[in-house]
């Protein structure tokens, strides 16, 4: 019994399960009849097919990271090459932009200068309608002036070479008698208004 104690311990976990088994279906006596566990046999041809398999699966994945990585490294260069060339365009497009902004700065400053001339300009051109207005005004009112020494007589028929002055003075001197020494100091000039008639009589 105490063999079989020391038999028991000895024995790994899955072999107790099987002995206790053994010994609840026979009897105490027969115990020394209990077939001992079968002891592990060793790993067959099967698992050494797995491990080749195993190893030819790890090679093919290899190959499959290498073809990976020349992918991505054709990508990465491909990526490179999208980039250059997108720096290229960045520049070409600043230095548009650059040219464009000098373009406006330019065409800012000109209209600038332009609009300093045309309020200039529009200063001196309210000054001179103002003169205008103000020289306008004084030309009527010496007009209306010297007006009041002018008459216009209607009604003295036309004559070729006739002397205009002369008419008006005899003209005067008989409506005036009084005034008639004076006439030919006061009367400066004297002429005809519009042209001349064809039917003038000759003197």
């Amino acid at each position: 019994m105490h063999e079989d104690k020391r038999v028991r311990e000895a024995m790994h976990s899955y072999a107790r399960k099987s002995l206790d088994a053994a010994f609840k279906g026979s009897d105490a006596a027969n115990t020394s009849k209990i077939p001992l566990p079968e002891t592990p046999k060793p790993p067959s041809k099967k698992s050494k097919m797995v491990d080749r398999v195993g190893s030819d699966n790890q090679s093919v994945s290899n190959v499959h990271l290498l073809d990976v990585l020349e992918r991505v490294e054709k990508m990465q260069a491909e990526f490179l090459t999208r980039m250059q060339s997108l720096e290229t365009t960045v520049k070409n497009n600043t230095s548009s932009l650059n040219s464009v902004i000098k373009a406006l700065e330019f065409m800012n400053n000109q209209v600038e200068e332009v609009t300093d001339k045309v309020n200039s300009l529009q200063i001196k051109v309210e000054s001179l309608e103002k003169e205008n207005r103000v020289l306008r005004d004084k030309c009527d009112e010496l007009d209306s002036y010297k007006r009041r020494w002018n008459l216009r007589v209607s009604g003295v028929q036309e004559q070729r070479g006739e002397d205009v002055r002369k008419i008006l003075i005899d003209l005067f001197s008989k409506v005036s008698p009084v005034i008639s020494d004076q006439l030919i100091y006061t009367l400066d000039v004297a002429h005809r208004l519009g042209p001349r008639s064809e039917g003038a009589r000759s003197s």
